[in-house]
């Protein structure tokens, strides 16, 4: 094994470390999340009942 297969079986770990948790920090698309997934300030009230599943909050949406 050279150097480029270890580097890629580095990258494919950490790939799939950060797709697993993603998948976990993920609410039911009929949810809505009480804070952005990005920056992890509150979302606004209206703002989840208009947009039904929401996960971001309109600043990180932009």
């Amino acid at each position: 094994m050279d150097a480029a297969d270890i580097a890629q079986e580095i990258i494919e770990r950490r790939e799939a470390d950060a797709l697993a948790a993603h998948r976990a920090n993920q609410a039911p698309i009929s949810e809505s999340r009480t804070h952005c997934i990005f920056c992890d300030e509150p979302i606004p009230q209206r703002r989840r009942e208009i947009l039904p599943g929401v996960r971001c909050c309109v600043e990180c949406a932009d």
